[in-house]
């Protein structure tokens, strides 16, 4: 590990000079090499998830692994070509003059994936619009020194460390150690290969281990920055030391690690159900829609539905909750391959002793389960922890 970074704390100072051209070169590479290792990628996968290949399932592990990584790196390239600024699909002006970029679906592909979704940038009030300056003007901040970035990745999808190393990478400019998680170290030799002009170019390593070695680079002198995919609990750790500690530190501003620090961690997901008089197909639709997100990955996401907030009187509120339960009970359930998962699900049964189970339990399985009328109020115990299992 000590090797890797000393290699890459090298680079740090030529990466940040590294043109524009010579970054597109780097990323078109990555993408040939991406896709010839993106067969493996997922096959790997499906192993390590306990799902068939050559079932619905396995495109799972495509999407939510090499196809995105893929999908990224021709948008990093599109971006740079454009000098940081792509055309918008559309500019408006609000009554009162501010200005109003449509920047979702850009393109056939957007549109017809996403069908239906829009998304705008709202520019400040009386601000013109700025785009891409942080790609334009990389001359002039070559005489910066540069940064190294260690990257705690993901234990559940294999997409979130690369696309977090390309971010730093492309937008902040450090180069990057990735520290793949003990869950799903099976994907570190597949980053190795699909970046690998980065690894030549020594401003990419993967590196594997536990706790220790996850300790040992936060606290390495030559790492600048970090970022970090998981619980809270892990930050925790990370910046405030052990748990008997850390009351005393947060009180007190007292970090054992003051390094800038981006974490996307665990979430009690909810989804609001915004009360109408929906039609059958509606209420089909949207309960498919509830149900493939508490599937998706057997669930060990920190964006899976997870509450339901539904008004009381809703007169279809029932309705609803029912057709969710009925897709669910008809969708087979995943292998629980996160440890931990049985224990936690376990826990949850202790607290809500009415769960209702829809599927079948079995080894290293955790059925698809509901908790109904969950009380809304501080402190409860579903809306406070959260169910990766």
């Amino acid at each position: 590990v000590d090797r890797l970074v000393e290699l890459l704390a090298s680079k740090k100072k030529a990466w940040v000079e590294t043109s524009i051209s010579e970054r597109i070169a780097l990323l078109e590479a990555c993408l040939e090499t991406t896709y010839q290792s993106a067969r493996d990628w997922a096959l790997t996968g499906c192993k390590a998830k306990g799902i068939e290949a050559g079932t619905a399932q396995e495109g799972e592990l495509w999407f939510s692994g090499p196809v995105v990584v893929i999908r990224n790196i021709r948008l990093l390239i599109d971006t740079l070509r454009a000098g940081g600024a792509p055309e918008v699909p559309e500019w408006k002006e609000r009554a009162d003059g501010q200005k109003v970029a449509q920047v979702y679906p850009a393109n056939w592909y957007e549109k017809m994936f996403f069908p239906g979704l829009t998304a705008e940038v709202w520019l400040e009030p009386g601000k013109e619009a700025t785009q891409g300056e942080l790609y334009r003007n990389k001359a002039e901040s070559a005489s910066e020194d540069g940064g190294l970035c260690l990257v705690l990745g993901a234990g559940n999808i294999s997409s979130i460390g690369p696309q977090d190393a390309l971010f730093k990478l492309f937008h902040e400019d450090e180069v990057v150690i990735l520290k793949c998680n003990p869950v799903n170290d099976w994907a570190g030799p597949h980053y190795e290969k699909a970046f690998a002009p980065l690894v030549e170019a020594g401003v990419f390593q993967v590196v594997y281990g536990g706790a220790a070695q996850g300790a040992h680079l936060t606290q390495h002198p030559q790492v600048d920055s970090i970022h970090i995919t998981g619980s809270d609990a892990t930050h925790d750790r990370i910046v405030w030391g052990p748990p008997e500690e850390q009351e005393r530190r947060k009180a007190e501003n007292d970090p054992v690690c003051d390094k800038p620090i981006g974490s996307e961690l665990g979430c009690v997901t909810p989804v609001i159900v915004v009360p109408g008089d929906w039609s059958d197909k509606d209420l089909e639709k949207q309960a498919r829609h509830v149900a493939g997100m508490v599937a998706h990955n057997a669930s060990f996401n920190c964006n899976a539905a997870k509450v339901l907030v539904l008004a009381s009187g809703w007169a279809l509120k029932d309705r609803f909750v029912q057709k969710v339960r009925e897709i669910l009970a008809f969708t087979a359930p995943r292998r629980a391959y996160y440890p931990g998962a049985e224990d936690r699900y376990a826990a949850f049964l202790e607290n809500y002793p009415g769960a209702i189970p829809l599927t079948e339990d079995g080894e290293e399985m955790v059925p698809w389960t509901v908790l109904p009328d969950v009380a809304a109020k501080k402190g409860e115990y579903a809306l406070t922890n959260e169910a990766f299992c």
